[in-house]
């Protein structure tokens, strides 16, 4: 499996920007986002969990997280798209964009939450199948409404087709995935890309190569964009390193991906990270099992002391 290059030759790691996606409980979040930002975080994005004491709304967390902060992009990572309407997700987004002068963020994905059948009926009453080509066929309704183009999808009154409401444009559209799918779906649309590694590793770098590969400009993105998400935790010493597997990895999310370890582990680990996905941003998943804003601070602030030894 051989490394992505850079789209401009450059090294990924001169400059590693870092973020933040957080899975934890909200009250949590509130404390985190003004920290990591006073770190030099530059995104907190916001993921859409079910039943696991986390965030179950993150359009409705998004412009609570923005106030609190000055400059950071913010953003939901990813709306669960199966079970919303495209063009709700389009106006929500775009007039957060337009209140917070365009540092806003959206992020859609297709997976589905544990006890899938279940919580499908309870969010929208139709646990029908949600294939990969009706995920694509929204998700390009959802960039069409967002950028003031008319969708694929008949019948849309012109009414509904608006330019953005913001002299920034229109919120930046990110198309999660764990599979080489959803490289080849951001790549045909021309949006930025984000492969979330804790999931499938093995096929990460290869993922990003076919969307560089295969990327076909839009207006709104030029070239390329893409980052890498990661999940893991930097401790203060090899002893609370191990504490932390054995009293969350084991038992909340094994068979993920985690990178549960020192400083002196995570150099090792973001530089392999950005040279093997030829990126210039990691995103740092906060873990489910640390239900602790100032345990996921300390470590945030490791972690970004790390980066900054990189380069």
């Amino acid at each position: 499996m051989s490394a992505v290059s850079s789209p401009r030759g450059a090294s990924p790691i001169r400059e590693l920007s870092l973020g933040v996606l957080d899975v934890g409980a909200f009250p949590f979040s509130v404390a985190l986002a003004p920290g990591v930002e006073a770190l030099g975080y530059q995104r907190f994005w916001l993921a859409e969990h079910h039943g696991e004491r986390a965030t179950t709304n993150p359009t409705l967390a998004v412009p609570l997280i923005a106030g609190l902060t000055r400059s950071m992009r913010v953003g939901t990572a990813g709306v669960l798209l199966r079970f919303q309407s495209a063009l709700s997700v389009a106006e929500s987004h775009r007039m957060l964009q337009h209140v917070f002068a365009g540092r806003i963020d959206l992020g859609l994905a297709r997976g589905q939450p544990p006890h899938a059948t279940l919580v499908t009926r309870l969010l929208d009453g139709r646990p029908d199948a949600y294939s990969a080509a009706d995920h694509a066929a929204k998700v390009a309704d959802v960039q069409a409404l967002l950028c003031g183009r008319p969708p694929l999808s008949p019948f849309v009154p012109d009414a509904l087709v608006e330019p953005p409401l913001t002299d920034a444009g229109p919120p930046q559209m990110w198309v999660l995935s764990t599979s080489p799918s959803g490289a080849e779906l951001a790549a045909k649309l021309g949006s930025h890309y984000s492969f979330h590694d804790h999931y499938n590793p093995r096929q990460g770098p290869d993922a990003v190569k076919q969307y560089v590969a295969e990327f076909r400009p839009s207006p709104e993105v030029a070239e390329p964009s893409w980052n890498v998400c990661i999940a893991g935790y930097c401790a203060e010493s090899a002893e609370e390193a191990k504490r932390i597997e054995r009293s969350w990895f084991a038992t909340s999310d094994a068979g993920r991906r985690q990178f549960v370890g020192t400083r002196d582990e995570w150099r090792l680990w973001l530089r392999e990270i950005a040279e093997s996905y030829g990126t210039p941003e990691v995103i740092v998943q906060t873990l489910f099992g640390v239900y602790d804003a100032e345990q996921q601070l300390a470590s945030f602030a490791r972690i970004a002391e790390v980066a900054r030894t990189l380069a």
